[in-house]
């Protein structure tokens, strides 16, 4: 049995949802092994800031030694690194993936992110190094093969998923109101998002008296003292927050984005999470949400106006929106499953330690080309 060794350097959340969700169902074609992880961290890894201390060395060692394929999520130190030139040197046939879920080289200005990774900063330099001197990478999206198969051609795409054996077993809330929740889940960086939506969301909320929005996370101090928007600030563990999500009791949710290149690298996860509890959702149509059939399995939304018809028509048909939330519910259930991800992944796992290579067509066009 193969042993890989899950490096994780981001927070739980991410790090759970590119890596510790599919574990318990790629074992046993595969044994893994980790860095210190917690649901409860909400920080990035130390770890790679103090590579000078023997322990952290003799650990990490360790793990370098015991495990045949490492996959190692982007590091924001130069101590990070030298995982990758300890595990060359040393053995110079183990591969060595780096796993990427965002398009780091475009970090948007007003994200918290921006001061680590503007164009030019240590930590876009970083990555850079990192992504260049890796076997190969694997990230969530199709578009960010694309973006990344640049520096690394070697690129293989697992898509999020969502682990049934979790969301089907939530807690159902109990409705006590008769207003129709209209609902958010997310983090900081999205508040800008948020607000592109903003006069959608007051024309819905002085229009109709039964309807209230409830946001979770990054909240824009411009919704702040609306009436009719509840912000919640909470942070949850990431093994709490689907309870806390279902627990929130929304008949409709928004996934708001821009459409501008970072936010063109991110996933459909949240359209994956509201729809695995069976709500339907209103979701730009930009290329995270290129996956969503509108008016079958969600509503897709461009302009203020298409943004307040799409609202309009859920808060008005109670039916349509059960048939759309089920049909989400089915789709992702069907296609966006993590236990049928998690086979994918270990043939995907298979080729790489066999040494194969995936290289795209629009790839090996672009290597010929600047070869020549």
């Amino acid at each position: 049995m193969n042993k890989v060794f899950l490096c994780w350097t981001l927070n739980s959340g991410t790090s759970f949802y590119r890596m510790m969700n599919y574990v318990k169902y790629m074992e046993p074609e595969f044994s893994f092994a980790f860095s210190k992880w917690s649901p409860k961290f909400q920080e990035i890894a130390d770890w790679e800031y103090r590579m000078d201390d023997p322990l952290v060395q003799k650990d990490i060692g360790f793990l370098l030694d015991e495990c045949d394929m490492v996959i190692a999520q982007k590091f924001h130190w130069y101590g990070g690194l030298a995982t990758i030139e300890a595990c060359r040197t040393k053995y110079p046939n183990k591969p060595f993936m780096t796993e990427l879920d965002d398009h780091i080289f475009a970090v948007n200005s007003d994200s918290p992110a921006y001061e680590s990774y503007f164009p030019g900063s240590e930590g876009e330099k970083i990555v850079k190094e990192q992504i260049v001197n890796s076997t190969g990478l694997i990230v969530s999206t199709d578009y960010l093969r694309k973006v990344y198969e640049e520096l690394n051609p070697n690129v293989w795409v697992v898509p999020n998923g969502i682990d049934f054996d979790i969301w089907d077993n939530l807690k159902k809330p109990i409705k006590k109101s008769k207003k129709i929740r209209i609902g958010w889940a997310g983090g900081g960086s999205h508040v800008r998002d948020l607000e592109f939506i903003e006069k959608a969301v007051d024309v819905i909320r002085k229009k109709y008296m039964n309807v209230e929005f409830v946001l979770l996370g990054g909240v824009p101090p411009s919704y702040k003292d609306k009436r009719k928007i509840k912000g919640l600030y909470k942070w949850y563990p990431i093994n709490e927050y689907p309870q806390a999500v279902s627990n929130l009791g929304f008949d409709i949710a928004i996934a708001p984005l821009r459409d501008n290149a970072f936010n063109r690298g991110k996933s459909n996860l949240r359209w994956l999470e509201y729809s695995a509890l069976g709500i339907p959702t209103i979701a730009s149509r930009v290329e995270p949400f290129k996956c969503i059939k509108h008016g079958e399995t969600g509503l897709l939304a461009t302009e203020v106006d298409e943004w307040v018809d799409c609202l309009e028509r859920l808060i008005c048909d109670e039916q349509t929106r059960k048939w759309i939330g089920k049909a989400a519910y089915d789709e992702v259930k069907t296609n966006f499953n993590v236990e049928k991800i998690a086979k994918d992944y270990c043939k995907k796992l298979s080729l790489i330690l066999q040494g194969k290579g995936n290289i795209s067509p629009e790839a090996a066009l672009m290597i010929a080309t600047r070869n020549n």
